[in-house]
């Protein structure tokens, strides 16, 4: 994955995650506001832009927006922008909506945000850069293991519960809770 396609995915990536941080033409002016939706563009300011590419690098990430149609420049020497809103122009970047859909020329890669765990292969691998989430929860089989087969394997993207598991019904009943100083159980407000 170039620098590029980095930022671009971490663009996409933030925009999903952020994207009540945008404000909109019927709406009031969010906490942090990093910049502007409107019809068919997302537009960043020049703090949101950075704070957007997450370390990505700025200049190759707009050369990459600019390639792959996704930049939308004031004109062709400048790939800043500029929006007026309240009589007050703002400069920053304007990015097509499709940057969310994937239009735009880029690679199956370049759309998988980075820094999560990816899935791994049938041997197991696993590697950095991909958009699986790590959730923590028990796992059932859905079938008995095969005969030879020691255990199930774990879906991708899923762990074995942390040691700090809260207790079972069963533990409560055996182990219930001793009451604080001031009669109460623990727990209770």
């Amino acid at each position: 994955m170039t620098e590029g396609e980095r930022g671009i995915a971490n663009l996409r990536a933030f925009i999903l995650r952020h994207e009540s941080r945008f404000e909109r033409l019927d709406g009031d002016i969010p906490k942090d506001r990093v910049g502007f939706v409107r019809d068919g563009f997302y537009f960043f300011t020049r703090e949101g832009f950075t704070e957007a590419l997450a370390g990505a690098n700025k200049a190759e990430t707009l050369q990459a927006l600019d390639d792959s149609g996704l930049l939308i420049r004031k004109d062709s020497r400048h790939r800043t922008s500029s929006i007026t809103v309240s009589s007050e122009k703002i400069y920053g970047y304007k990015v097509k909506s499709s940057i969310l859909s994937g239009e735009g020329g880029e690679t199956l890669e370049s759309m998988r945000p980075t820094g999560f765990p990816t899935c791994g292969n049938e041997s197991g691998e696993g590697g950095e850069g991909g958009a699986a989430v790590h959730v923590e929860f028990p796992t059932f089989p859905t079938s008995p293991p095969e005969v030879g087969n020691a255990e199930p394997k774990e879906p991708c993207g899923v762990s074995p519960p942390s040691p700090h598991s809260p207790p079972s019904f069963d533990d409560l009943e055996k182990n219930p809770p001793k009451p604080n100083g001031d009669g109460r159980d623990i727990g209770e407000i």
